[in-house]
C-alpha cells in the first residue's frame, strides 16, 4: 500500500480561522457539510484516503526515517481493509483540526483526540480506539522510600508536584486540590521542558512526582523500569478518531473495523507495541553472559566482542577507530545478532529492515553479523557524506552517530532551532544536543521552523553520549 505524505499549507489555517469567525454564528459546519460530500463508494473509487494528523508519540512521528505511530498503523491497516491508499496530511494546527476536515476534501482527522460530548453535537467521532486518564508518575515501591511512594491521590496533600503550568495537568491538580479540601504543593516548570522530561527526572530521582497522560506514561515506562503509574487522578475519556457528519457510511466502516479488530486482538497488538514493549537496555552483565555464550560456541572471541575482526576491517572504510564501531554496535544490540527491537530494526547493527534492503541486503541476511555489519557501515558513510558540510571530523561523527539513532530530519531540526537561538549548528555537545531535547516538547515541536515533528529528543542525546563513554572503556582495554 503506497502512502502519500503531505502538510496542510499555511494558508489553509488562515483561511479556516477566517470561516470560523465569519460563520460562527451560522454553525459553519453544517455549510461545509454540504459543499463536501462523498460516499465510501466515492472514496473507493478515488482510490485514497485523505487524513490529517497531529504530530506527537501516539499519533504519528518519524524514527530512523520511518514513519511510526499508534494511530498511524492502525489507519493504514483500516485503508487495506478497504482497498485503499493513505494520503496523510500532517498539521501543526491543533486547536482546527476539526474544521480543517470540514473546509477541506479530507475525510477523517486523527491526533490523540479526546471525545467531548458538547463537540460531539457537531463532530461524527468513532468508536473509541483507547482511553487516557491522567495519572500520578512516581518511582515504583521498589525505588522509593516508604515516605514517598504513594497509593492515593489523597495522600497527595502536602506532597511537591513538578508541573508545566501550560499543561492541562497544572488546571486539574488545581481543582483537585479543592476537591480534597487540602493543598498540594504545586512547583510550575518554565520554559520547554516537555512531560517526558519530567517524567525522566523521576526516574532519576531529581524530583518525586509529576501528571501525565496515560498513554504517555506507559511510553515512558517502557524506556524506565523503576516508575509507577497506577495512582489515578481523573475519570477515562475516550480517544477516537473523527469523520465528518456527512460520510456515514465510512464513520460506520470504520466503526465495524474498530470492533473487529478489538476482538480479534489486533488492537492489543498494537497497543502492546506502543505502550507496553520495553525499550530499555540489558544489563553489561545480562551482556558479559551472552558474550561468554557466544566465544564458547564458535571460539572466535576477541577483546571487546566475538566481531572484532570484523569490526576493524570495516571501520577502515569508514575511517573510524574500530572501538568506536564496536561501542556504537554494543550500544544498538548489545552484540546480539538475533537483536529485533520494538520498532522492528534487526540484528547487530539494528538497522530498520527498509533501510537494510535499500542498501542491498536480502531479508535472509538480516541476523548475519558479517553483512548486518557490513550494512551499517555502509550507512554510515552515506550519512557521513550526507554531513560533509561539518568540516570538523570529531563533530560530524558525532552528527552521524545522532542520525544514525534518530535519522537525519530531526537533526536539521535540531540545528534549525540552535541557529534560532544563536548556538553554532555545526557543534554537537552543549548546541545542537541541548536543541533535540526540546524536540518532545508540542510548543517546540509545533512551531513553523520545525519540519520532522516530534522526536523523543532524551534517546539521541543519550545515545551518542553513551557511545563515546563506550568507546573511551574499549580505549582502556
Amino acid at each position: 500500500m503506497n502512502i502519500i505524505l503531505k502538510t496542510l499549507p499555511a494558508i489553509y489555517n488562515k483561511k479556516i480561522i477566517s470561516l470560523i469567525l465569519l460563520f460562527n454564528a451560522l454553525s459553519c459546519i453544517p455549510i461545509w457539510e454540504k459543499i463536501n460530500s462523498l460516499s465510501l463508494q466515492d472514496i473507493q473509487n478515488r482510490k485514497k484516503l485523505k487524513v490529517i494528523a497531529s504530530y506527537n508519540q501516539n499519533t504519528y512521528y518519524i524514527y530512523r526515517e520511518q514513519e511510526m505511530g499508534f494511530e498511524y498503523e492502525l489507519i493504514k491497516l483500516f485503508c487495506k481493509e478497504i482497498g485503499v491508499e493513505l494520503e496523510l496530511t500532517t498539521t501543526k494546527d491543533l486547536d482546527n483540526l476539526p474544521f480543517m476536515l470540514n473546509s477541506t476534501d479530507n475525510d477523517l482527522v486523527m491526533g490523540n483526540l479526546l471525545v467531548n460530548r458538547k463537540k460531539a453535537r457537531e463532530l461524527s467521532y468513532t468508536e473509541h480506539l483507547q482511553t487516557s486518564r491522567m495519572v500520578l508518575v512516581q518511582r515504583n515501591k521498589l525505588n522509593a522510600s516508604k515516605e514517598v511512594y504513594i497509593n492515593n491521590v489523597v495522600q497527595l496533600i502536602g506532597k511537591k508536584i513538578f508541573l508545566r503550568k501550560k499543561s492541562s495537568y497544572y488546571a486539574k491538580i488545581k481543582s483537585l486540590q479543592e476537591e480534597l479540601g487540602g493543598k498540594i504543593d504545586i512547583e510550575v516548570v518554565e520554559g520547554d521542558i516537555s512531560t517526558e522530561e519530567l517524567i525522566e527526572k523521576v526516574s532519576k530521582g531529581e524530583i518525586d512526582y509529576t501528571i501525565s497522560d496515560e498513554p504517555t506514561a506507559q511510553i515512558s515506562m517502557t524506556y524506565y523500569n523503576n516508575l509507577d503509574s497506577t495512582v489515578v487522578v481523573s475519570f477515562p475519556q475516550k480517544i477516537s478518531w473523527i469523520v465528518r457528519r456527512n460520510s456515514p457510511e465510512l464513520l460506520r466502516e470504520i466503526n465495524k473495523w474498530i470492533l473487529k479488530i478489538r476482538s480479534d486482538g489486533t488492537l492489543d497488538k498494537l497497543r502492546n507495541k506502543y505502550y507496553l514493549s520495553s525499550r530499555y537496555v540489558n544489563s553489561d552483565n545480562q551482556v558479559i553472559s551472552y558474550l561468554k555464550q557466544s566465544e564458547n560456541k564458535n571460539n572466535s572471541g576477541g577483546r571487546i566482542s566475538p566481531y572484532d575482526k570484523i569490526f576493524q576491517i570495516e571501520s577502515e572504510k569508514l575511517g573510524w577507530d574500530w572501538r568506536l564501531l564496536a561501542a556504537l554496535c554494543y550500544t544498538e544490540s548489545k552484540f546480539n545478532p538475533e537483536a529485533k527491537s520494538w520498532a522492528g530494526a534487526v540484528g547487530l547493527m539494528q538497522l530498520m529492515p527498509s533501510t537494510a534492503m535499500a542498501l542491498g541486503m536480502s531479508r535472509e541476511e538480516f541476523y548475519i553479523p558479517e553483512n548486518n555489519i557490513k550494512v551499517g557501515v555502509r550507512h554510515l558513510i552515506w550519512l557521513d557524506k550526507y554531513w560533509e558540510r561539518i568540516k570538523n571530523k570529531d563533530e560530524r561523527t558525532k552528527f552521524v552517530i545522532a542520525s544514525y539513532n534518530a535519522g537525519q530530519g530531526h537533526i536539521l531540526d535540531a540545528r534549525q532551532i540552535t541557529q534560532f537561538r544563536g548556538k553554532n549548528p555545526d557543534i554537537w555537545d552543549g548546541h545542537v544536543s541541548e536543541a533535540i531535547l526540546q524536540l518532545s516538547s508540542p510548543d517546540i515541536y509545533n512551531q513553523s521552523y520545525v519540519k520532522y515533528g516530534y522526536c523523543r529528543g532524551r534517546e539521541p542525546f543519550n545515545y551518542v553520549s553513551n557511545i563515546f563513554k563506550k568507546f573511551r572503556e574499549y580505549k582502556e582495554i
